[in-house]
């Protein structure tokens, strides 16, 4: 049974959030980094989704969001090419 853990991430990278941005998404030239961590530790290979122009959780169900990445096995992750606006990240 897979356990879900919603995490804190640490948002690293050149990323600037107007609520007034209505056109979000890919097409941008923004990144958004971080490290999936629980405390202090690493969590390898957890599933990062993220979730265009919202600012409140959508859910647990990965078909509220519009894509995903896989972090490495630091627990690094990436979005890039993201246009500047609001996003939503979700870690399992």
């Amino acid at each position: 049974m897979k356990k879900y853990i919603l995490l804190f991430f640490v948002l690293i990278g050149t990323v600037l959030l107007f609520p007034s941005c209505l056109d979000q998404g890919r097409g941008g030239k923004s990144t958004v980094k971080g490290v999936v961590r629980h405390h202090s530790l690493a969590i390898p290979n957890a599933i990062v989704y993220i979730k265009y122009g919202a600012t409140d959780f959508p859910g647990e169900s990965p078909s509220n969001y519009n894509d995903q990445v896989t972090a490495d096995v630091a627990g690094n992750y990436e979005f890039s090419k993201l246009k500047d606006g609001n996003y939503y990240l979700y870690g399992v």
